[in-house]
């Protein structure tokens, strides 16, 4: 069996023969990019892509405030406790807060009814 890394190259993981995938992300985007492996394998390559564009916006912005610690904010938000991440990281501000809220609300699909 082959697994793909990288959330962000799902899609093309699967279109290379890929048998799955595994990412950082996935432990609050499960129904995201079960949606994404579900629509690739049913065969409609554009839905899949357009998702997994959705997908790569989320995670562009959390590496744009620190992948570990907004990680760590989105599982709480979600009622994970996941608790903080570790120094050198530093814990995010309200604002970061903010732009990932904004972002996984506009972006993060959880049913396939979206």
């Amino acid at each position: 069996m082959i697994f793909n890394g990288y959330d962000e190259t799902m899609v093309a993981g699967l279109a290379l023969g890929a048998d799955g995938s595994v990412g950082s992300t996935f432990n609050f985007m499960l129904p995201h990019y079960k949606l994404i492996f579900d629509t690739f394998r049913g065969g409609d390559t554009a839905k899949a892509l357009e998702m997994q564009v959705k997908a790569n916006n989320i995670m562009e912005a959390l590496c744009s405030v620190g992948l570990s610690p907004a990680i760590k904010y989105v599982l709480r938000t979600q009622g994970i406790a996941a608790g903080e991440a570790r120094r050198p990281f530093l814990p995010l501000t309200e604002e970061q807060k903010k732009y990932i809220d904004d972002v996984i609300r506009d972006n993060l699909i959880t049913g396939p009814e979206e």
